[in-house]
């Protein structure tokens, strides 16, 4: 099967190296054979406005183990 987890910095504004961090430590621990790690962004702005976004975590795509 695949699951997937996020991991977000550890203060709201917080770096990005904090989530990817905290990634690390997770896949070392479950030894999760891992697929594809994606940045999660929030968008702000738009119509009339300058769009701006911020990277807000990642989420790491893994493949479970049947049992």
């Amino acid at each position: 099967m695949i699951a997937s987890k996020t991991f977000k910095p550890a203060e709201e504004h917080g770096a990005l190296v904090s989530a990817v961090s905290s990634a690390n430590q997770w896949v070392a621990e479950t030894s999760a054979r891992v697929i594809n790690i994606e940045t999660l962004v929030r968008t702000y702005g738009g119509h009339m406005e300058p769009v701006n976004t911020r990277e807000v975590g990642i989420r790491v795509w893994y493949e479970t183990v049947n049992t």
